[in-house]
């Protein structure tokens, strides 16, 4: 009794601190401005925005736990259009953010993460036009998955430097200016199951990241086709996975390895399940100086069997090659 008696005191007088629901904040309902909303919020709520267009630039910082959800009410998406030299989204000396359900439109960058951020996800968003997608610049454990990115203006579809264990997953990426996927010091990165075509220079480039990894058994291989540069370029990044990938029908090379260890041959690639359905104009595949198949008419393997390429029809790539290789210039 007498211990129930000092809890109770201790209750009433606030010694003991109550911990209370996470609340679900409205918008327009209970704030006409998304920006509004979050600075009403406390870690651990939802703001949810209902469709509509929204033209106020949204930053989240210093702000833990945080979810901000698009809600289709009838009339799609909601729809975040900033300025030309604005970002949609901008994460600063946060964590544990969720950003899902929005169309965003134009402005400098879909969603911008930066300083000392952690385990942020962008999950389940379009964005359109503008001059990045995503762009990661520090922090760790991000996540950015199921998203649709397309017809960036100067940049990438998803650009990641000097953050470490980012995912990026089960994106569907198209005519980006530069790279679909560009990753560089970031150590750590995953890029799996995306889907790239028709970017302005690679599909996917990763460099000077340690343990790499480029499609894997588990999550799935990425698709990159029709860039205007190499499906799957990979440079000075020791400790790399790259498997279960397809890179057809790029400009140059379906994949490009250099200077990445494990990998020191095209026989590795194959060996990982990387495969070319389509043929790539100068090659198929590059490792260091070492080039095989490809539209212009290189060395090409089927199976254990090795043979020349004399026309510009599809050819598959799988399994073993043999030592016949063609020396790329």
């Amino acid at each position: 009794m007498r211990v129930k008696q000092i809890l109770m005191l201790a209750l009433c007088v606030g010694l003991i601190p109550t911990v209370s629901a996470a609340a679900i904040i409205n918008v327009p309902g209970d704030f006409s401005e998304i920006r509004d909303a979050i600075d009403a919020a406390v870690p651990g709520d939802t703001v949810q925005v209902e469709s509509g267009v929204y033209t106020r630039r949204v930053r989240i910082e210093q702000l833990d736990g945080l979810t901000v959800q698009g809600v289709d009410t009838g009339t799609g998406r909601p729809i975040i259009r900033p300025d030309a030299n604005d970002d949609a989204f901008r994460v600063r000396d946060s964590s544990d953010v969720t950003i899902t359900g929005f169309r965003m439109e134009g402005g400098e960058r879909g969603v911008r993460i930066e300083k000392d951020t952690a385990n942020v996800n962008v999950t389940d968003n379009e964005m359109d036009g503008g001059q990045d997608g995503v762009r990661v610049k520090g922090g760790s454990g991000h996540i950015i998955s199921n998203n649709a990115i397309s017809n960036t203006t100067r940049g990438r579809g998803v650009r990641i430097d000097k953050a470490s264990g980012v995912m990026v997953d089960s994106n569907v990426i198209g005519n980006a200016a530069r790279e679909g996927v560009r990753a560089t010091r970031a150590d750590g990165v995953s890029i799996t199951n995306n889907v790239i075509s028709n970017s302005g220079r690679d599909g996917i480039r990763v460099k000077r990241s340690l343990n790499a990894i480029v499609g894997d058994d588990l999550l799935g291989g990425n698709s990159s086709s029709s860039n205007a540069r190499t499906g799957i370029r990979v440079e000075r990044s020791d400790g790399v996975t790259i498997a279960n990938n397809a890179a057809d029908d790029n400009t140059r090379y379906g994949f490009r390895v250099r200077g990445s260890a494990p990998i020191s041959s095209v026989a590795d690639l194959l060996a990982a399940g990387n495969l070319v359905n389509i043929c790539n104009g100068t090659a198929d595949f590059r490792v260091g100086s070492e080039s095989v198949g490809g539209c212009g008419g290189g060395s090409t393997t089927t199976s254990s069997t090795t043979t020349s390429s004399t026309t510009t029809s599809s050819t598959t790539t799988t399994s073993s090659i043999t030592t016949t290789t063609t020396l790329a210039p």
